[in-house]
């Protein structure tokens, strides 16, 4: 959410969704793999294809990356790509690994980024390769791995540290924008 300016800048248009208010308190386990989960975000993808007529594509973060992916299935063509980045592809309590999703069903195209230097320890860098191995059926799909930025300031499976991309925000958000674009 911190690079929103940074897709607003380039001309993409940014819609937000936060967890239904009926999910926060830890529901969000078994709701990002639900069918009622896809109907809402559906509903999103198509209300904004509906007014503006443009690509859309779903973004994920961390744990995001398990909606994101999740979505990318149930949607399939609904949606234009996924970007997941820093995702989730080791067993934990959180939920769920997403390499244990059915990502050789997923078509549209696909960018999984991560950070050499992510601490995480349910976000180990090889994941963006592991990711894109099991994307058979994508035929535009890329593994990103990148390294610099800053110190972390707090947790390491937090924003601010690789695992967020701290520092080089403007710089992974740029390699995003060129693949969503085609480039």
């Amino acid at each position: 959410m911190r690079v929103r300016y940074e897709f607003q800048r380039h001309g993409f248009m940014v819609a937000i969704v936060d967890a239904p208010s009926d999910q926060q308190a830890g529901g969000m386990i078994t709701f990002r793999h639900s069918d009622e989960h896809a109907q809402d975000i559906g509903a999103v993808v198509d209300y904004l294809k509906a007014k503006t007529a443009v690509p859309v594509w779903l973004i994920g973060t961390s744990r995001g990356t398990e909606s994101a992916a999740a979505l990318a299935i149930k949607l399939g063509s609904r949606i234009d790509g996924a970007i997941l980045t820093s995702s989730i592809t080791v067993e934990n309590r959180g939920g769920s690994n997403i390499l244990r999703l059915p990502l050789a069903s997923v078509s549209v195209p696909v960018l999984a980024v991560a950070h050499k230097d992510d601490q995480c320890h349910v976000t180990p860098p090889n994941g963006a390769a592991l990711i894109v191995d099991a994307l058979s059926a994508s035929a535009r799909k890329k593994a990103l791995v990148v390294e610099g930025g800053d110190p972390p300031k707090f947790n390491p499976c937090e924003a601010l540290a690789a695992h967020g991309f701290l520092g080089i925000e403007k710089q992974v958000f740029a390699v995003i924008a060129e693949f969503i674009k085609g480039k």
